[in-house]
Formats: structure tokens, C-alpha cells, sequence
């Protein structure tokens, strides 16, 4: 599925070395410009049942102009605005997700 591949890739990130993990959010992963937030919902047993990731740009428009939201529907959403990007944001571009982009008024 195109829509969780890249935050996967992201993710995996996390568990690169040269990863910064903040240590006030243990679910926090600063690299390469951006950080990856995720949160899991727990149901009353402990078992992650639902979760959601943001990845921001750390610098907005030096480091990126794009935000990202997912969550456990798989459906990655996207805004340009300066800040976290939600679930009702649009969802992001195809060619975001490493899917190719044509431009519809080449020849």
C-alpha cells in the first residue's frame, strides 16, 4: 500500500544510529530535518489499539513546507501550512508517496 510505505520508511529511521530521540517523548524521532511523532491509544488491557504519526519539517521552509498525519486507517494526510499537519487535512499527493507524478499538460 503507497499510503503507509513512506511514514514506514520514516519509521524505520527511527531505529537508525544517527537518529535523535528526544528524551521528554519516547516516541519522538528528530532526523534529517524532520520530526516523526507517533502515539499509540491503548485499550484497557495495554494493547495498542490505534495510533497516529505526525512528521514535520523541525525548520519550516528551510527544512521542509510539507506535514504529515497517519494513522491506523493508513490514509497519510498533508498540509503546507506551518504546523502539525490531521486527519482532516486533504491527503497527500501521489507523488509524496513515492508513486510517479505526470503532469497532465505535457505533450
Amino acid at each position: 500500500m503507497a499510503h503507509s510505505t513512506s511514514l514506514r520508511v520514516k519509521a524505520r529511521e527511527k531505529s537508525q544510529p544517527n537518529a535523535r530521540v528526544s528524551a521528554a517523548h519516547s516516541n519522538r524521532v528528530e532526523d534529517h530535518g524532520y520530526i516523526l511523532d507517533y502515539q499509540p491509544e491503548r485499550d484497557a488491557s495495554g494493547k495498542i489499539s490505534h495510533f497516529y504519526a505526525t512528521l514535520r519539517p523541525k525548520r519550516y521552509v528551510e527544512d521542509g513546507i510539507r506535514s504529515y498525519y497517519m494513522d491506523d486507517s493508513g490514509v497519510i494526510h498533508a498540509t503546507s501550512e506551518d504546523r502539525l499537519a490531521t486527519s482532516t487535512d486533504p491527503e497527500a499527493f501521489p507523488c509524496e508517496l513515492g508513486e510517479v507524478c505526470v503532469d497532465a499538460s505535457a505533450p
